[in-house]
């Protein structure tokens, strides 16, 4: 007999595991593809996730093996764990250099505004978010979604990454001022709220 020979029990267990992984690569691939793609061609790549994210949803799910879909939701929460805490490091920083270099220009602005940001955006919310819940409720059979539930969903809010990024590359010449109410806006939501 060949020594070199693997058994073929050994030889389709390491068949099935390189399919399983080739799968979840070719699922990353085509997942940072679709940003990629519209970031390049000066589009937003935010949709383009999100519109990625929901296609694949609906259509990878059901054609990878259970492993893979075991393995591709524990490497994105993972990746997105990394991700956030990137995120608000970086947020967090520029925070704090925007405060400290733009100091004169914040005066000038006053708390009025920051404070009208931080009551409007917490209203907007408190009156968007119970139309939208019903929606979905509506089309649950099971795990509709209570108000304490939607309480926690209101109080949690929006934290701030993608508003700060926006507010950066505000083209205006208040933009400082709308800096400086996001600002305000995301301090508040992450730290009192």
């Amino acid at each position: 007999k060949c020594m070199g020979r693997v058994p073929e029990s050994q030889s389709s267990e390491h068949s099935k595991r390189h399919t399983t992984e080739i799968q979840v690569v070719i699922l990353l691939i085509f997942s940072y593809l679709s940003f990629s793609l519209c970031e390049g061609l000066h589009l937003s790549g935010i949709v383009a996730s999100l519109s990625g994210g929901l296609t694949a949803s609906l259509y990878v799910t059901s054609n990878i093996t259970q492993e893979a879909k075991r393995m591709s939701k524990r490497m994105f929460k993972v990746l997105a764990s990394m991700s956030e805490a990137l995120i608000f490091f970086n947020v967090g920083l520029n925070i704090a250099l925007f405060l400290v270099t733009n100091r004169s220009q914040l005066n000038s602005v006053g708390a009025l505004l920051p404070l009208l940001a931080i009551l409007l955006c917490s209203f907007s919310r408190l009156l968007m978010l119970p139309p939208f819940v019903m929606c979905m409720n509506f089309r649950r059979e099971e795990n509709k979604i209570k108000i304490s539930e939607q309480i926690v969903m209101w109080h949690a809010g929006l934290r701030g990454a993608i508003a700060w990024a926006l507010a950066i590359k505000f083209p205006s010449q208040n933009r400082d001022a709308i800096v400086a109410a996001t600002t305000s806006v995301i301090l508040f939501t992450t730290y009192v709220q």
